[in-house]
């Protein structure tokens, strides 16, 4: 991609150099790789695109009309750059365009396609779901590494949006997170589960909240950017080091906006959630949650060991857990983890145990784990 955008530098170049009527044929043109696209009079779009038709094919690059649109203002224009651009086939619009993942155009439009974005993502959230109630962890991180980020680049190009992701956050809260965890959730405990993974959430944000958020950060990361296209200067670049220094601008305010809903957050909570909240922002407390489950490495769980490993994260009752304990006392995920008698003490003994067995057996010969005590 880097190597054919390099080898378009010729042709931007030549369209740039052009002689045009600084009133009646003023243009500004952007390129990301082969996608050329220009805005102006059109009078100037004219004469941009009657050059590039005449070089370009002695660069290899062949422009197509029919999969060209013109945008106009309105239906007076539309009639003018009917006459003027009707003989090529170019589609002429004065609603909007899709352009490279984003779009441009009237408000109406912007509406009309978000709308159709938010459905498609809604019936995407909807087969994850169903997918959850067999395979939770599967479902799981195919949200955190995959399905969430489909309208992350939406939401960084497209503003003033977030109305619309109230439905996908509604089909997210009320449909896959039931289906991940095994039962309903609170607004409270969604709050919870939408902070990051290392302030113990589950990394799983609400859209309508973050979407204004990263639009923000997407305007600052491209300014530099943005004023190289608008001064049309081929001398000028954008500065590495000034993006650098946007983007952990940045991401220190994202960081601090997390850690005051955290703190927030803590306010709400009783003593019990707030105290398993904090042990789970613990370092490497997370990592079972944010390593991608390969079976072949033994990653994997099944539904109820994660469905009780988010309760236990938590310190929520775990579902078809037993009143009372075998000792007679009450039953609850602190007396069953600490009792002698329940068996559990001994499991998680045995677990370190068994692991270390197995990681001696890569370097060691006639490794045993401890025998059986007779009983007394």
């Amino acid at each position: 991609m880097a190597f054919y955008a390099i080898s378009t530098l010729p042709i931007i170049r030549s369209l740039a150099n052009q002689e045009f009527d600084p009133v009646t044929e003023t243009f500004k043109q952007a390129w990301f790789a082969d996608d050329a696209s220009a805005a102006g009079k059109l009078m100037g779009i004219l004469k941009w695109w009657n050059k590039l038709v005449d070089i370009g094919p002695k660069y290899g690059y062949f422009p197509n009309p029919s999969k060209c649109v013109l945008i106009v203002k309105n239906e007076s224009m539309r009639e003018m750059a009917n006459e003027i651009f009707g003989k090529y086939g170019i589609q002429i619009t004065t609603r909007g365009q899709r352009h490279l993942g984003a779009i441009v155009g009237t408000p109406e439009y912007r509406e009309e396609y978000i709308k159709k974005k938010i459905q498609e993502w809604k019936e995407d959230v909807k087969t994850l779901a169903s997918i959850a109630k067999a395979e939770p962890q599967g479902a799981y991180s195919a949200m955190v590494f995959a399905i969430q980020h489909r309208w992350k680049f939406t939401q960084r190009t497209v503003p003033e949006i977030s109305e619309y992701f109230k439905e996908l956050e509604y089909e997210i809260h009320n449909t896959l997170l039931p289906a991940i965890i095994g039962r309903e959730i609170s607004e409270l405990e969604r709050e919870i589960i939408a902070l990051p993974v290392r302030l113990g959430g589950l990394g799983i944000p609400m859209p309508d909240k973050e979407s204004k958020h990263e639009y923000e950060a997407s305007r600052l990361i491209t300014h530099s950017l943005k004023e190289v296209i608008i001064s049309q200067n081929l001398m000028e670049t954008c500065s590495k080091k000034v993006i650098a220094n946007a983007k952990n601008t940045m991401k220190m305010l994202k960081g601090k906006r997390h850690k005051h809903t955290y703190c927030q957050l803590l306010i709400k909570l009783d003593s019990s959630t707030k105290r398993s909240l904090e042990m789970a922002k613990e370092k490497g407390a997370s990592s079972w949650l944010t390593t991608l489950p390969l079976d072949w490495l033994g990653y994997t769980l099944n539904r109820q060991e994660f469905r009780d490993s988010i309760a236990l994260r938590y310190n929520w009752k775990i579902k078809d857990m037993p009143a009372h304990c075998g000792c007679g006392n009450e039953n609850n995920i602190d007396h069953s983890l600490s009792c002698k008698k329940g068996g559990y003490v001994i499991l998680r003994h045995n677990n370190i145990r068994d692991t270390t067995a197995k990681l001696l057996e890569e370097v060691c010969y006639d490794v045993q784990i401890e025998p059986r005590l007779i009983p007394i």
